[in-house]
């Protein structure tokens, strides 16, 4: 009987299992045995996060362990008396590292894994080059240095890195994933069926994350604004954040608050609910120190069979690709006529939506599964 690959990966996004998809996908290979280690408990941008379950029937091992200062993104740590006891129940041959070079926990794992002389993989999404200061800049050297090969989320995260001096050789492409066992299409009717559920009515215009001018509230509602007056149109508003009191007022004083359902979700909430929208925004504005490095909700809104439109900033274009449409992302000119075409023009909105549903594979927990599993045989090559 061949030998398993033993892989161990960790990081904090973990503690939703949503993220674990890739994991569990290659948990699923027989030739791999694939164990995630993840914080018990992290403040997250929105909401305390406390580590959830894995589902039944899953193959993936879930080992939950303490961190320190989970509120400080930059400096939050790892309890390695933990992975002290983990590494003497279990032996690896690869490690995957999903924290970013800068930070302290990343450089804390390179270190331990460099120590116990296990050869791991760093991860970043880093797409603007960056000059970090003392300790960050050294963190993410060494890092880098200690790495046996190290894996970009997108074309420009490639890009960027290999400008900051990164070594392409021992570079990889792998994207963010989604699972399309959860995230799936609704007929016609189930989603008519959702949407009166929701309250709302078509054609629905939806926005998914965090309620922040970069992420383009100002353009989401400038564009509704120039709408044509006798267009109808709903606003699923699936996040929070400090935009959510201007949001309000603004339909508010529009006499649009009918039209308007906003709720946080959870991530596991999500699947359920993203399928009522007919046209998802994504107007991701471009600042000095950020630009969108993937998009995942342009993935997500592909599986389940809704419609996009993004702006121009970082990855969305590469995301999105030829299944939508993509706006230069400060036009509110040009996002209203974009949305007006979504919203009248049905037939070319089911078009994209067949687009999305086979560009969905491309970003498959199971496709990205076996990108990883080639990584990892070819480091312990």
């Amino acid at each position: 009987m061949e030998k398993k690959l033993r892989v161990l990966s960790i990081g904090h996004s973990y503690v939703v299992s949503v993220n674990r998809s890739v994991m569990r996908a290659m948990a699923a290979d027989p030739s791999l045995s694939v164990t995630v280690v993840a914080p018990q408990f992290f403040h997250g941008s929105l909401r305390s996060l406390y580590l959830e379950p894995e589902p039944k029937g899953s193959s993936l091992n879930i080992v939950g362990i303490p961190v320190q200062w989970s509120g400080k993104i930059h400096l939050f740590r790892y309890d390695l008396s933990l992975l002290d006891w983990l590494l003497e129940q279990q032996e690896f041959d690869v490690v995957h590292v999903w924290e970013e070079p800068y930070i302290f926990s990343g450089y804390q794992l390179a270190r331990y894994f460099r120590q116990k002389n296990i050869p791991f993989v760093a991860w970043t999404a880093q797409n603007i080059v960056k000059k970090y200061p003392p300790p960050f800049s050294f963190f993410e050297k060494k890092v880098w240095n200690w790495c046996s090969a190290w894996v970009a989320c997108g074309n420009l995260v490639f890009s960027e890195m290999v400008k900051k001096g990164m070594p392409q050789s021992k570079g990889y492409e792998i994207p963010l994933a989604v699972d399309t066992d959860l995230f799936l299409p609704l007929s016609p009717s189930k989603k008519q069926d959702l949407q009166a559920q929701l309250g709302l009515k078509a054609p629905v215009i939806g926005f998914l994350g965090r309620l922040t001018e970069d992420k383009g509230c100002e353009i989401l509602m400038g564009a509704i604004e120039k709408l044509p007056k006798d267009l109808p149109w709903s606003l699923y508003i699936m996040g929070t954040g400090p935009y959510e009191k201007t949001l309000k007022d603004w339909v508010a004083r529009r006499g649009w608050a009918s039209r308007l359902r906003l709720e946080l979700l959870k991530h596991d909430e999500v699947p359920a609910r993203l399928p009522a929208v007919d046209v998802l925004m994504v107007p991701s504005q471009t600042r000095k120190n950020w630009r969108e490095q993937f998009g995942r909700m342009l993935v997500e809104a592909f599986a389940s069979g809704v419609s996009v439109i993004g702006s121009n900033s970082g990855e969305i274009p590469f995301v999105i690709g030829n299944c939508g449409q993509v706006v230069p992302e400060s036009d509110v000119e040009a996002w209203a006529a974009a949305l007006e075409r979504s919203l009248r023009q049905v037939e070319t909105r089911n078009q994209f939506v067949e687009c999305g549903l086979e560009r969905a594979k491309v970003f498959s927990a199971e496709k990205v599964a076996r990108q990883y599993r080639d990584l990892f045989i070819e480091v312990v090559r």
